[in-house]
């Protein structure tokens, strides 16, 4: 995953004329999604001139790829579509023994992403069980060019009044609980991921409101209502 101070700081100002009404954040809970993984659907992007968001019509014919990266750093394909027209169906099978990570790499991951977070440190060390389990993640789909160059990215999606909501996908060989909660001036931090064994959805989630305390949340889910597929553009494309 991303780390959320940067990524989330730029989107969030990407898609300030594109809120929606205010969206509740869905209570934690088992997300299992089988041990295959089948991803689809039209997304949608910012207008170049004037607000609001568009169906993104793909007229370069790029293609979609869903790269996970294994504990040596090394890329791995975890599968590959076309998206006529911007529609598309990616299947992602489960991942091979050699590209899954350990756990306890992942919650590493995601202490960074609290200390780095929009905002500001947020102390969070997690609880995890088992601590040997093994895992692999993804949060956004790749768009390349037939050359083989990057065009962009593709993420699950959803800015309102006072939320950023973001979907990722996370394989695990066990299941396997990761949790933690932590307080920092201003804001507070949660973790209550309920893994399964196979794919699971995760979300993670900024609430701010003027005057309240902020909040950064990562959660197997529900998704939120209305989210969307989202194509962010890099360069000219």
């Amino acid at each position: 995953m991303t780390r959320a101070r940067t990524a989330l700081g730029v989107m969030t100002l990407l898609l300030l004329t594109a809120w929606t009404e205010a969206q509740s954040v869905p209570p934690a809970a088992e997300a299992a999604l089988g041990t295959s993984l089948r991803l689809s659907g039209q997304p949608m992007q910012q207008r170049v001139t004037g607000p609001g968001l568009e169906p993104w019509r793909n007229q370069k014919d790029y293609r979609l790829l869903v790269r996970l990266v294994d504990s040596s750093g090394d890329p791995y394909h975890g599968g590959e579509a076309a998206a006529p027209r911007g529609e598309f169906t990616v299947e992602v099978p489960p991942p091979a023994a050699e590209a899954l990570i350990p756990v306890m790499d992942y919650s590493a991951e995601i202490v960074s992403m609290f200390a780095e977070s929009y905002f500001g440190p947020i102390p969070l060390t997690p609880a995890v069980t088992p601590a040997d389990a093994r895992i692999q993640r993804f949060s956004r789909i790749e768009v390349r060019s037939r050359e083989g160059q990057s065009a962009g990215f593709i993420q699950r999606w959803l800015q309102t009044e006072t939320s950023t909501m973001r979907v990722g996908w996370v394989y695990a060989d066990r299941d396997v609980a990761i949790s933690g909660r932590a307080d920092a001036p201003g804001v507070s931090g949660e973790v209550d991921l309920r893994l399964k064994r196979g794919w699971n959805r995760v979300v993670m989630m900024l609430t701010y409101e003027r005057g309240r305390q902020g909040r950064f949340l990562l959660r197997t889910a529900a998704e939120p209502a209305d989210i969307r597929w989202i194509y962010w553009e890099l360069g000219s494309g």
